[in-house]
């Protein structure tokens, strides 16, 4: 019996308790998971690099002290 590949890949991501409220509001007004709406948004952010890799990410984002 051959062995079924994985194809996905589970990932952890630590979210401040402002995302992760608004990403959950975002959940719940579209009657998906939490887990559909960080896969969509990583999706989405993948894509654009995709199509522009010159495109660099905004890496001045940081944690501000008002996310904690």
């Amino acid at each position: 019996m051959a062995t079924k590949e994985r194809k996905d890949f589970r990932v952890s991501v630590s979210l401040s308790p402002r995302v992760h409220a608004e990403v959950m509001e975002l959940a719940d007004k579209s009657d998906v998971s939490v887990a559909w709406v960080v896969r969509y948004a990583v999706t989405e952010l993948v894509e654009r690099y995709r199509e522009n890799p010159q495109q660099k990410l905004p890496l001045s984002f940081r944690r501000s002290a008002s996310e904690t």
